[in-house]
């Protein structure tokens, strides 16, 4: 439904979201540019390399504003008939949360909305490398913590109560 000059059919279920990302296809050009890498990590190497791009892009002023537009242009109808045609049927009141939603949308939320993702992706990245650290040196961390204990328990005076006669 594109014409050659890249402008979408106003009869197209997705309008104007097929020239979000441009004219290229970046999953074409991505899967050419990783054609040569055949190692074992070579797909979590695209998906890596796809988010970054995908991430990239929303992160530019213009594409969140086009996306922005997109969302503000929702109706009650057009949710309806996009959920119908993917095969999830969802009520009218459900549609009209997803409209409201959808309507809110601004660029400086898409924005923070951005930021707070990358942020916990890092946090999860973090959090796996300490786990292989913890994992890898857990008989350590339980010896050093049995000595620690072992070393309070003797330098702590314990104090004996008993009855006096």
């Amino acid at each position: 439904a594109h014409d050659s000059s890249g402008s979408s059919s106003p009869l197209s279920p997705l309008g104007d979201m097929a020239n979000l990302f441009g004219n290229s296809n970046p999953l074409a050009s991505l899967l050419s540019a990783n054609a040569g890498n055949a190692n074992e990590s070579g797909g979590m190497d695209m998906a890596k390399t796809l988010l970054n791009k995908v991430t990239q892009k929303l992160s530019d002023p213009q594409t969140q504003t086009t996306l922005c537009t997109l969302a503000n242009r929702a109706n009650v109808p057009q949710i309806l008939t996009l959920s119908s045609l993917a095969g999830i049927p969802i009520s009218e009141p459900n549609a009209q949360r997803i409209v409201k939603f959808a309507t809110g949308i601004t660029p400086h939320k898409l924005d923070r909305g951005i930021t707070l993702t990358k942020r916990v992706v890092r946090l999860v990245q973090v959090l796996r490398k300490v786990l292989l650290v913890v994992l890898k040196y857990k008989h350590w961390l339980v010896y050093a913590m049995l000595l620690q204990f072992i070393k309070s328990s003797v330098n702590r005076p314990h104090l004996v109560v008993g009855k006096r006669k």
